[in-house]
């Protein structure tokens, strides 16, 4: 291991050379946290019928709270819960550092083998995201329901409940 300075640095190595602190490198500063709380987002619904496709095409931010207008990173974990629909329901805490697909849906999922219709139509995608002074969570769904062979046919993503805790901050 190794220590070295330097005007306004310090590096740190271990023993094969390799750097484990670099004051150059930038450190997560929080400047606010921890936020907890839920935040339940609405059903959202696509219908079809012969002569008609009623999709759904959302990309929104829901304000969660303010935060530091510094802010632009989000840390922390969250919990989903929904009536229905998306495989991951209930199975304990995220990450909340990225993206959470909650729904992945083919066209005609029933069918299994139909391959002449192969497609993904439908996705929900949602994203903790600090900007502007507020804390949002990003809500990016596209549902489309399968065609009708006569009537018509929907597909319902009921609104799913994000429990959180996180922490926002910026990268100094």
């Amino acid at each position: 291991m190794s220590f070295f300075t330097s005007a306004n640095r310090m590096v740190v190595t271990d023993v094969d050379g390799t750097t484990v602190f670099d004051t150059n490198e930038r450190l997560f500063t929080v400047t606010n946290g921890p936020l907890q709380g839920s935040i339940t987002l609405p059903t959202r619904t696509a219908t079809r019928t012969t002569a008609a496709n009623n999709s759904v095409n959302v990309n929104t931010n829901h304000t969660i709270t303010a935060v530091n207008a510094s802010a632009n990173t989000v840390r922390g974990a969250f919990f989903v819960t929904a009536p229905s629909r998306g495989a991951l329901l209930n199975l304990g805490w995220f990450n909340a550092s990225g993206t959470y697909i909650h729904l992945l849906e083919p066209r005609f999922p029933a069918l299994g083998t139909d391959t002449t219709n192969a497609g993904l139509p439908s996705i929900a995608a949602y994203t903790f995201v600090a900007s502007g002074g507020s804390l949002y969570l990003n809500e990016q769904c596209r549902l489309e329901s399968n065609p009708p062979t006569g009537g018509s046919t929907t597909l319902t993503l009921p609104g799913a409940t994000f429990q959180y805790y996180l922490f926002a901050g910026a990268w100094v």
